[in-house]
């Protein structure tokens, strides 16, 4: 199997914006809330992205990020106001 992508995510906690950093490039990201509903799914190409939750309710959230090679890795992020 792939190794697992090493990238930065943060801030985290946040308060809206997610930034999102890898080596390499992250081919779309889901942000799915405490229930398992799918928030958001964006479509991205970039080594170096941001996520918008500054619409979404204040809690837990998964985000799904999939990587150019197939590879994927979920990260739980905190929004608070």
């Amino acid at each position: 199997g792939a190794a697992v992508p090493s990238f930065l995510f943060s801030p985290n906690p946040t308060t809206g914006l997610v930034r999102i950093s890898s080596r390499r490039p992250v081919t779309s990201a889901e942000v799915i809330d405490a229930q398992g509903h799918l928030v958001t799914a964006t479509a991205l190409n970039a080594a170096r992205s941001e996520l918008d939750l500054g619409t979404s309710a204040e809690g837990l959230y998964l985000v799904r990020l999939r990587f150019v090679d197939g590879c994927v890795v979920t990260e739980r992020v905190l929004l608070r106001r």
